[in-house]
């Protein structure tokens, strides 16, 4: 016990019990009191703070947690949380049976937050907490939920299907689908795609039944979107369709190389593997229009055909188009004579009509000589030429078609007569000159008369001139000028009018300059000599001389001897 004298203090913080008594002055004492007095002067303790998570995506929840511990009752507990913006918001906190306090939120301003908690206890004592931190970001996001699958929801086994999807990423990601395909398999993941295009994948089921089709998509984050809604596909057997058989009469061509030389028959035979009922037979004739079939048809006309047919079952299923060739040819190859004779040379020579190809033989005799020989197809006609002797000649023109149709004509006469040569002779023309223009005779004669006399002449740079030659009292000529020098060539051919020709040796001539007068192949002094020795005369006159005039103005002068001059060589 101890004396009261003066007011005194109790500091130590706790529940303290304070007993008291007094004493009179005659000796009294009172009976003992108490009293309970609870002490204090510690702030509440915040530890154990934390923001979770402490980085989170922008419209994302944090959870913002402490632990308090005082000596008393805890009168509240606050949290202080100032935004990137600079803006700030004040929470109170719920608390959690034992000493844990928390405040859960949801933040969208992208950047850092700062918070600090504040507590006080029931007798006015408070602290406050540290600065923490937590950080919200722009954050990735998942695809939209892809479209349903796009594609056939009836199928069979056996078949390959194509499904395609689409959709896009809120934060512009390529993105990866996975297709279910109902089956226990999936295509795994494929891609990557560009957000907003199409994926397209293909699957065949190996067994009849339902099927639900769907697709998920995940980005480059792999943030997998929900599954799209199920497109259901039933698969069953697959249904065969019909087989069109088609029989010919005759069955077999009775002609060669596969051509008929009748008319046939066709019929159309359909079945149909499943047992489905035939819906219908069609056909046509060489790329025309479509028939339905429903009896045998004939094919009369002559001619190489395409028969195309197919048929279609009560499901729907249609084979594909099928074809034969049926050829026909009934008639025989027509010939058209148009053989001629010249003297012994006799040219067989015929058109043959006929719709295939055709073979072409000449048999011919005389004078105890018999020959059967192929002809020649030349364009349009089929010739062969011959050399006979004089006497009759036998013959006659056999053709035989593709088909083995034969056709010959009648046996034809032709009388051979002796083959005489028309005869060139005298031929004359300068072998050299100097003014490029060149004169060229000559004389033929033959047993009948001269049908054309012509000319070819190869010019030094490779061309020709052919040209008729004129006549004139028994004598053919031919003139001209050239604008080339050097070395030319010609030859001369005559025929007369049986057709018999013949041909002159080939013969040369050389085309001077002009100014090389003496044509040496050399311009000097001699050349300046022929000029001068024509000095002064005009065109016309007795001393005039046309090679010396180089300048062609009809007067021989010293501009003929400047032209000399200017192509001097020595």
């Amino acid at each position: 016990w101890v004396k009261y004298t003066m007011p005194f203090n109790i500091n130590g913080d706790g529940l303290h019990y304070l007993e008291y008594y007094s004493i009179d002055n005659v000796g009294n004492v009172e009976s003992v009191h108490n009293v309970t007095i609870y002490v204090d002067n510690t702030p509440p303790v915040i530890k154990d703070v934390l923001a979770n998570p402490p980085v989170q995506t922008s419209g994302g929840k944090v959870n913002i947690s402490c632990t308090i511990i005082d000596n008393t009752t805890i009168d509240g507990v606050y949290l202080e949380v100032i935004y990137p913006d600079g803006s700030f918001s004040n929470f109170t906190m719920y608390h959690i049976p034992c000493s844990t306090y928390y405040r859960e939120e949801a933040y969208s301003i992208v950047g850092t937050y700062n918070f600090t908690i504040y507590a006080k206890d029931m007798l006015g004592n408070s602290n406050k907490s540290s600065i923490y931190h937590f950080t919200i970001t722009a954050g990735n996001h998942p695809p939209d939920k892809p479209s349903k699958p796009s594609g056939v929801t009836n199928g069979v086994t056996g078949t390959s299907y194509t499904y395609s999807t689409h959709t896009t990423d809120p934060d512009g990601d390529n993105v990866y689908y996975l297709f279910d395909w109902g089956d226990n398999s999936t295509t795994g993941w494929l891609g990557p795609f560009a957000s907003g295009e199409t994926c397209a994948a293909s699957h065949m089921w190996g067994n009849p039944g339902t099927y639900n089709v769907k697709v998920k998509a995940k980005d480059v984050n792999n943030a997998e979107s929900e599954w799209s809604d199920s497109l259901t596909v039933t698969i069953t057997l697959p249904n065969s369709p019909p087989v069109t058989s088609c029989h010919i009469n005759p069955p077999t061509p009775d002609g060669k190389n596969g051509w008929y030389l009748h008319s046939v028959n066709v019929s159309l035979t359909a079945t149909d593997p499943d047992g489905d009922a035939i819906a219908f037979t069609k056909y046509r004739i060489d790329g025309g229009i479509w028939h339905t079939y429903s009896m045998p048809f004939e094919i009369s006309e002559e001619g190489d055909h395409i028969l195309e047919f197919y048929s279609q079952d009560d499901k729907g299923n249609t084979e594909s188009i099928k074809q034969v060739e049926i050829k026909i040819d009934k008639s025989k190859p027509v010939i058209d004579d148009h053989t001629a004779i010249f003297f012994t040379n006799v040219s067989f020579n015929v058109s043959v009509g006929d719709i295939s190809n055709v073979t072409v033989f000449v048999e011919y005799w005389y004078n105890g000589n018999h020959t059967n020989e192929s002809m020649t197809k030349y364009g349009n006609y089929w010739r062969k030429n011959v050399v006979a002797e004089k006497g009759l000649l036998h013959y006659i023109i056999h053709a035989v078609d593709s088909a083995g149709n034969w056709n010959s004509t009648m046996e034809k006469t032709l009388q051979i007569f002796e083959n005489m040569k028309p005869q060139i002779k005298n031929i004359t023309f300068p072998s050299k000159s100097c003014d490029r223009y060149i004169n060229i005779t000559c004389n033929v004669t033959a047993s009948n008369n001269i049908s054309q006399v012509w000319i070819n002449i190869t010019l030094p740079n490779g061309s020709y001139v052919n040209a008729s030659m004129n006549y004139c009292n028994g004598t053919y000529y031919f003139n001209a000028s050239f604008d080339i020098e050097g070395n030319f060539s010609f030859y001369i051919y005559a025929i007369d009018v049986n057709g018999n020709g013949n041909k002159s040796n080939v013969m040369h001539f050389e085309l001077y300059p002009k100014w090389d007068l003496d044509m040496n192949h050399h311009v000097n002094v001699l050349d300046l000599i022929i000029v001068a020795m024509h000095f002064g005369s005009h065109k016309g006159e007795a001393g005039y001389a046309k090679m010396a005039d180089l300048n062609g103005d009809g007067e021989i002068n010293v501009l003929d001897l400047i032209v000399v001059a200017m192509h001097w060589t020595g």
